[in-house]
């Protein structure tokens, strides 16, 4: 019994020194002050420190607080339980005292209070304005007005207190609530905004487009730009409603033929009419394609615009119907095209940079269903087992399975030799697209600067391309400047100063000459070089004017017509042109535009005495098989030499136009424009064409004359005597 009163007693007592030390513990805790100063710091450190400092001992969730941080904390001589509150306001958490221990939590959120705003958008002239998109201020939240302006919005809490109002060509407004009644709202319009969404060019004047009559197309060039093409002629294609571009050669630089709504004629020039800023382009003169040596100039002199460079073009305007003939009369007749360039703008002077790199692949056999040289000579072989009649004999060669036949039925060639020559037909699949193809590389590089003040702005550019096609030997180089230079004389006048220049360089092949063609359409069977590595010349018949022995073999490799061939061009173009516009009154103004364009084209083509060309038409046999003396060197034309053909055009261009502008508005509600003008055109056009014949490069330039026709002897009868292809020369 004793000894239980002793256990009780000794409990009683620790139980008593146990709630003395925690009352003392809390006492002095709460009796003591707190000193903290962190500029950045964590909660846990905040924490740690006020535990080291007081002994307060803190109760929290790890995982919610380690990643609240505080800044620019300081707490001096501060008592605890006042501490407690300023440190956990600073971290934006709450607490609750629990026996003597901080129990951390996070602050209760307060209950949001919504509201809702109405209003009404008006115009400048008073009028209700719908469809005016009002947002709340930070958030995506918003509502457009209705049909009479009106509209209504909730505000999610008291923090949501201003409302943003937005319409095209109009200020943007920032209204800020700060009651619930109803708001009346005045957009102002913008008016540089509006001017530049809805103003159209049409090459001698510029109109609102809710003013334009007439079918019309309006492009950013900026949207079409495509870095493929090197002419805003050939990015136009499936961008224009009712315009076809088709263009009709895969050749670097060949000139799109365009129709705007179909062809307006039969016989005639199909071309749209191009102006740019207000000018007319003059139409390049036409080549004489009639003879087979300027064929492939033609496809080298470019359009009207080709001294352009792309990235010089702000917009692009079409204009498609018969409206466009009351302007330009009946040059519009195919429609026309309004190219209105870049200008300077008042700002920050503005460098910009830009570069476009492509790679073509060239054409392999695997896109084309092409037979290759084996099924080619079973298919031969098939046709002439059936009995296939040929429009001529088969030429005896060992080349196609034709002319081996020919050979074996001639005892030319034995069974055994017929079978080893056709097994090399069979395995030779010649690859024609690597021989005359390849993978071809183009960069573009367009450099700008622009800038300007209030009173001047200046925009100059710099272009430079190099492009290449996938057919060896097609190549262009183009250089272009420009310089636009703007000056607000006064309030009243401005003139505009532009200064353009161009370069352009292409190459291309001589008559008859075009690599993919013959790529697609030769057989596989026939060999391009032999066990040697040298040129092999595939026969074919043709006939001679001045040799009537019979049919004629010439030896053909297109590889030896390339070397021996080619055809290029070098274009030159300068442009001024000064415009100039005065208001004279609000209503009333004069403009004038002056322009000044000389362009230069040169174009040379030419077939050398080792081509197939001079053999068919001048000379009637093969280079170097004759001597001088023999019968068929007495009745070549042209026994030495080639033929070149050069032209020469210069375009010397003068443009004047007087043009007043009328424009009022008449009680705010009717409007009347009107544009009386007089333009003055002049053209100087020179054209130089010429041929020579005996023309030999290799032997520095010279000229060997060709044979007189008194003294051509034919061979094999009597032939009347005539220049042939030499008419031009001797007649």
């Amino acid at each position: 019994m004793k000894k239980k009163k002793r256990t009780a007693h000794i409990f009683v007592s620790f139980l008593f020194l146990s709630v003395s030390l925690l009352c003392s513990s809390t006492i002095y805790a709460q009796n003591s002050t707190v000193n903290l100063n962190y500029k950045d710091a964590s909660f846990v450190e905040v924490i740690n420190e006020f535990r080291k400092q007081t002994g307060v001992k803190f109760m929290y969730n790890l995982e919610k607080v380690k990643d609240k941080r505080c800044k620019d904390l300081t707490v001096k001589n501060i008592p605890t339980k006042r501490a407690i509150d300023i440190v956990l306001k600073h971290f934006n958490l709450a607490y609750s005292m629990v026996e003597g221990v901080v129990v951390v939590k996070e602050q209760p959120e307060e209950p949001q209070t919504k509201r809702t705003i109405k209003g009404t958008v008006f115009d400048e002239t008073g009028g209700t304005l719908p469809g005016v998109t009002v947002l709340i201020r930070g958030t995506s939240m918003g509502v457009s007005t209705d049909a009479k302006g009106n509209f209504s919005i909730t505000l999610p809490n008291q923090n949501e207190n201003s409302l943003v109002f937005s319409f095209v060509g109009m200020q943007t407004q920032v209204i800020k609530c700060t009651d619930d009644k109803p708001l009346k709202i005045t957009m102002k319009t913008y008016a540089s905004q509006l001017e530049e969404v809805t103003v159209v060019s049409t090459g001698y004047n510029s109109l609102p487009r809710k003013d334009m009559v007439g079918a019309y197309t309006t492009v950013k060039a900026e949207d079409i730009m495509m870095p493929a093409y090197n002419s805003i002629d050939q990015m136009l294609q499936g961008k224009i409603p009712g315009m076809v571009v088709v263009n009709p050669s895969s050749r670097i630089g060949s000139t799109p033929k365009i129709t705007i709504r179909g062809t307006s004629t039969i016989f005639g020039n199909t071309d749209p009419l191009w102006v740019v800023d207000g000018i007319i382009q003059p139409d390049p003169l036409p080549i004489d394609a009639s003879s087979a040596i300027t064929q492939d100039m033609r496809n080298l002199i470019g359009n009207q615009i080709s001294w352009l460079n792309p990235s010089d073009i702000e917009t692009i305007t079409v204009l498609k119907d018969a409206s466009a003939t009351a302007i330009y009369g009946s040059k519009a007749s195919n429609g026309v095209i309004v190219i209105t360039t870049k200008k300077g703008s008042a700002e920050r002077t503005s460098i910009r940079y830009s570069t476009n790199l492509s790679f073509r692949t060239r054409p392999n056999y695997g896109m084309f269903n092409y037979m290759n040289s084996k099924e080619r000579i079973q298919f031969s072989k098939e046709a002439y087992d059936a009995g296939v009649r040929y429009q001529s004999d088969p030429l005896p060669q060992i080349y196609t399975y034709e002319g081996l036949m020919a050979m074996y039925n001639n005892r030319l060639i034995n069974e055994d030799d017929f079978m080893k020559q056709m097994k090399r037909l069979e395995t030779c699949n010649t690859d024609w697209f690597d021989i005359l193809c390849r993978n071809s590389f183009s960069h573009n590089h367009n450099l700008s600067i622009s800038g300007g003040t209030q009173k001047v702005t200046y925009n100059a550019s710099f272009g430079y391309s190099s492009n290449h096609g996938t057919q060896k030997g097609d190549d262009m180089t183009q250089f272009t400047s420009r310089l636009n230079v703007s000056t607000q004389f006064t309030k009243s006048l401005s003139i505009t100063f532009n200064l353009s220049g161009s370069f352009n360089d292409k190459k291309g092949y001589g008559p008859g000459v075009s690599p993919e063609n013959y790529a697609t359409r030769t057989s596989r069977a026939i060999p391009a070089f032999d066990e040697n590595g040298e040129y092999v010349f595939y026969k074919q018949y043709y006939g001679y004017q001045l040799n009537r022995t019979g049919q004629l073999e010439y030896g053909y490799n297109i590889l030896n017509e390339m070397e021996n061939s080619y055809s290029k061009n070098n274009s030159k173009n300068f442009n001024v042109s000064v415009n100039a516009d005065w208001s004279i009154t609000d209503w009333l103004k004069y403009q004038f535009v002056g322009s000044i364009a000389y362009s230069m084209n040169n174009s040379e083509s030419f077939a050398g005495e080792k081509t197939s060309y001079i053999e068919k038409n001048y000379r009637g046999y093969a280079y170097g098989s004759e001597t001088s003396g023999s019968a068929k060197f007495k009745a070549a034309l042209l026994p030495f030499g080639g033929e070149l053909a050069t032209n020469s055009t210069s375009n010397t261009s003068y443009n004047m136009q007087h043009k007043l502008v009328f424009s009022k508005t008449i009680n705010e509600i009717h409007r009347i424009n009107a544009m009386a003008g007089m333009e003055i055109r002049s053209e100087d056009n020179k054209n130089n064409t010429n041929t020579v014949w005996g023309y030999v490069p290799e032997r520095g330039e010279i000229l060997v004359s060709p044979t007189h026709p008194t003294e051509v002897t034919p061979v094999g009868g009597t032939v009347p005597i005539s220049c042939g292809p030499l008419d031009k020369l001797y007649k």
